[in-house]
C-alpha cells in the first residue's frame, strides 16, 4: 500500500500563504491517474489549500465557469481526454488576462519537448520531493492570490500611501 509521504509542519503555515484572515489557496489539479491524483489533493489540503480534482479538462472547463482558481496543476498525459499542453492551451485562450498560473506535473519531463511547455508558468516533476512540490505550488498560487487581492487604487494617491510615495520622491530629487 502506497501512503502518502508526510511533509511535515505545513508549509501554508509556515510560509504565510494561507493566511488566517484571508481565504485558502484553491488549486485545480488534473490528471487520469486517480491514484496520483487523490495523493496530490490529500498533500496540497494537508498545507492548508482547498483543491478540486479533475480526472480530464472537460470538467475543469465546466468548473472554471463557477470560479477562478490561483494556479492550476496539469499532467502531461491525460490519456485519451488529450494533453496538458492542449489543455494549456485551451486555458490560456478562454481566460487570456484572468488565466491563473498554469504547471505541468509529469513522471516523464524529459520526454517533454520544449514546444508542449510553451503554455505552462512551470514544468516539474513527479520524482520532486513532496515538500519541495508543495512549496513551488503554494508558492505560485501565493503570488497569484497577492496580486489578486491586492487593493486597486484609482485617481490620486491618498492617506498614508501617498504620503509616504511623496516624502520617497522629495528624498529621491533633492
Amino acid at each position: 500500500m502506497n501512503r502518502v509521504p508526510s511533509i511535515g509542519n505545513s508549509a501554508a503555515v509556515r510560509y504565510g500563504w494561507a493566511l488566517s484572515d484571508a481565504r485558502p489557496l484553491l488549486l485545480y489539479v488534473v490528471d487520469d491517474d486517480v491514484t496520483w491524483l487523490r495523493a496530490l489533493a490529500r498533500v496540497l489540503e494537508h498545507a492548508g489549500a482547498e483543491v478540486r480534482a479533475f480526472e480530464d479538462g472537460v470538467g475543469l472547463l465546466e468548473r472554471l465557469e463557477d470560479e477562478l482558481p490561483d494556479l492550476v496543476v496539469i499532467d502531461f498525459d491525460l490519456g485519451p481526454g488529450g494533453t496538458g499542453s492542449k489543455l494549456a492551451r485551451e486555458l490560456r485562450q478562454a481566460l487570456v488576462t484572468s488565466c491563473p498560473p498554469l504547471v505541468l506535473l509529469t513522471a516523464q519531463l524529459d520526454h517533454v519537448v520544449d514546444r508542449e511547455l510553451v503554455a505552462f508558468d512551470l514544468a516539474l516533476s513527479k520524482a520532486t520531493p513532496p515538500k519541495a512540490l508543495v512549496e513551488k505550488l503554494l508558492g505560485r498560487a501565493g503570488e497569484r492570490q497577492g496580486a489578486r487581492s491586492a487593493p486597486r487604487l484609482r485617481g490620486e494617491p491618498t492617506g498614508e500611501l501617498g504620503a509616504r510615495d511623496d516624502a520617497e520622491k522629495d528624498a529621491a530629487s533633492g
